[in-house]
C-alpha cells in the first residue's frame, strides 16, 4: 500500500496491508506470512521479512503510492518514514483514494473518512451480492460482525 523509508529490522518495507502478486510471489511470501503474528512490532517484523524474501528471491516491490511510481530508484532514495499520519505525506496527508486504503486507527482525516464510509454503504454494493450470497447480511461494520457472518454461514 506505501512505503517505509526508515528501515526496519534494516529492510525500507512496504506497508503491507494488500498484497498483490502471481504464484511465485505467493510461494515466496507463504513462509513468511503463513503465521497470526501477536502484536504490532511482529507484524512490522513480517513486513520487513516479507519485503526481504521477495528481494532475496530476485524480484522487486512496489506500492500504489503516486510519489513511489515517480521515481525509478524511489525505494533506495526515499527520506520520508510513515506516511500514514497527519502532513507526513511530503507536507500533506495521504488521501484514501491513492491508495484505496487508510489506517482507521490514525488521527486524521476523520470526516473524510466518514464521509466516504457513509457514500459507500448507501450505494448498497457488496461483495455478497457479486458472489451470489442468498441470505442478506447488514454491513459489517467492523470486526466486530465477523462472528455473526460466521454463524450465518459465511466462511
Amino acid at each position: 500500500m506505501t512505503f517505509n523509508c526508515d528501515p526496519i529490522y534494516g529492510v525500507r518495507h512496504p506497508q503491507s496491508m494488500i498484497f498483490a502478486t502471481d504464484r511465485i510471489g505467493i510461494n515466496t511470501l507463504l513462509p513468511v506470512k503463513s503465521t497470526c503474528f501477536l502484536n504490532w512490532l511482529s507484524a512490522v517484523y513480517g513486513e520487513s521479512n516479507s519485503t526481504r524474501a521477495i528481494i532475496n528471491a530476485g524480484y522487486t516491490v512496489s506500492t500504489m503510492m503516486a510519489s513511489f511510481a515517480s521515481q525509478e530508484e524511489y525505494a533506495e532514495k526515499c527520506k520520508h518514514g510513515d506516511i500514514l499520519l497527519d502532513s507526513a505525506y511530503f507536507g500533506d496527508t495521504l488521501h484514501p483514494y491513492e491508495t484505496i486504503f487508510q489506517k482507521a486507527n490514525r488521527d486524521f482525516w476523520r470526516d473524510v473518512l466518514k464521509k466516504l464510509t457513509e457514500w459507500t454503504d448507501l450505494a448498497g454494493h457488496s461483495s455478497w451480492e457479486v458472489c451470489g450470497k442468498k441470505e442478506e447480511l447488514k454491513p459489517l461494520g467492523g470486526w466486530g460482525r465477523w462472528k455473526e457472518a460466521s454463524m450465518m454461514g459465511y466462511p
